[in-house]
């Protein structure tokens, strides 16, 4: 079965008219820059580790760049690096102290688990399983390879659901396509652009569902001319209203 995704001309120029009203935004260039351009940073063991604590310290909390999640991870040095995690015996009660400690961050016994459970899986010699999808995203470009990256990520990384995965990878510069679809995105979806189907957070679990989502969001870009990452890169500085203007970009 085929599904025709049509937009409206009105529904084409407000899309316009959104990217054109952020497209100069700190935020919006620097995803521009990033993910469509030459600037994306080199994929490393610690870079894709401090990436990996960002999905998981973003799920169910705040992040704009006043938030103590936006505050941890942007501090220097990154109190929860590859390196002294994995010094750390007792690394999942270590993860939770130094975020409980820290302050304003929820589900830091969760997210200690999570780390473990992943450093696991990191050290045990898939590393260069996870290295070798990463670097093929570099030249197989189109969203079916993006999709497929992601869903292994799922599979792969505890804590990591459709829309985690996708930003694991946006936010190392591999994908155009694939998105994650947060709350800025699906309030847009429903209050702005009346998007007739469900985009709850319950729907957008289920994988298959979440893909429709995306397909949507793809072809509507299409008939725009841009790229999905820029415009959920406008939709996440349309929500914090040009606060992350000279902020450092993590995401």
């Amino acid at each position: 079965m085929d599904i025709v995704f049509r937009f409206s001309s009105q529904d084409i120029g407000k899309v316009k008219q959104l990217i054109k009203d952020h497209r100069k935004d700190r935020f919006v260039v620097d995803r521009i820059r990033r993910n469509v351009g030459l600037g994306r940073p080199s994929i490393t063991p610690s870079r894709c580790w401090h990436v990996h604590m960002m999905c998981l310290l973003t799920t169910r909390q705040r992040s704009g760049p006043k938030s103590p999640v936006y505050q941890f991870l942007a501090s220097e040095p990154f109190a929860l690096d590859l390196a002294t995690v994995r010094r750390e015996k007792r690394n999942a009660k270590y993860v939770a102290t130094v975020l409980k400690k820290f302050g304003g961050i929820q589900r830091y016994n969760d997210i200690g688990t999570e780390v473990s459970d992943n450093l696991q899986w990191f050290d045990g010699g898939e590393w260069k399983a996870l290295k070798a999808r990463l670097n093929s995203l570099s030249t197989r470009r189109g969203y079916k390879p993006e999709r497929d990256t992601a869903m292994w990520l799922s599979d792969n990384f505890t804590g990591f659901g459709p829309k985690q995965s996708r930003n694991f990878l946006q936010a190392l510069g591999l994908t155009r396509y694939e998105i994650p679809i947060d709350s800025r995105v699906t309030d847009w979806l429903r209050n702005d652009f009346k998007f007739p189907l469900a985009v709850g957070s319950k729907a957008l679990n289920d994988p298959d569902y979440y893909g429709f989502v995306n397909d949507a969001i793809r072809e509507m870009c299409k008939e725009v001319g841009t790229y999905p990452c820029v415009l959920d890169a406008v939709l996440f500085s349309r929500v914090d209203k040009g606060s992350w203007e000279g902020v450092k970009p993590i995401f």
